[in-house]
């Protein structure tokens, strides 16, 4: 219901940045991951995985930040799903700051513990990052970035904050679950397993889920 919240669940396709792995099997979707970006849970890789419904997942959450003036937009789902990798984060912070029309904005970004404790922040504008504190004193500076009201600017977090926005003004988004040619696709684009086959995947899927 609109004066509660809206859940909405997207299946879309797009044109998504794509190349062909050397063995020519998979199209990867591929993205150089931001490394000064704090996450909830660290990420090693070089890369990560573009799933094709990121880009129309960015396009709902930028037109209820903007054009429906929602105050948050959640991103949920199941374990596993690239909650962290996609929304609202790597991937939205990717294509947040390649947009024209949203140059000179302030990205405040943080992650929290699933206590809801405040790990890091980092601020970025105009692709640079102006500063991050993992100390005792992010709590105090996260606090005063939080109660920057004036415009550019947007929160990027990854992790439950200690946020209860009201419901009217918040928008929930729930993340698709892969399928098995994603997952094949994923693990070969970013070389995760050099002898992974459709058959193993399908053993793996069957016995994990």
């Amino acid at each position: 219901m609109d004066d509660e919240f809206e859940e909405k669940q997207a299946e879309a396709t797009s044109d998504i940045y794509s190349q062909r792995v050397s063995d020519g099997e998979a199209p990867a979707r591929t993205e150089e991951f931001p490394s000064d970006l704090p996450m909830q849970y660290p990420y090693d890789m070089a890369k990560f995985y573009v799933c094709e419904c990121y880009t129309r997942y960015c396009d709902l959450v930028l037109h209820d930040l903007f054009t429906r003036n929602k105050r948050c937009v959640t991103i949920t789902g199941s374990p596993g799903t690239g909650k962290s990798i996609f929304y609202m984060y790597v991937y939205f912070f990717n294509h947040f700051q390649r947009e024209e029309q949203y140059r000179g904005f302030t990205i405040i970004t943080a992650s929290f513990t699933m206590d809801s404790e405040l790990d890091a922040v980092a601020v970025f504008k105009d692709h640079k990052q102006i500063s991050k504190l993992l100390g005792p004193t992010k709590f105090a500076w996260f606090d005063t970035l939080s109660e920057i009201d004036e415009h550019p600017v947007i929160h990027l977090y990854d992790g439950p904050p200690k946020t209860h926005p009201k419901l009217d003004k918040m928008t929930t988004l729930y993340m698709p679950l892969w399928d098995a040619d994603e997952l094949l696709v994923a693990a070969k684009s970013l070389r995760i397993d050099l002898v992974i086959t459709r058959a193993v995947m399908d053993e793996r899927i069957g016995i994990f889920g």
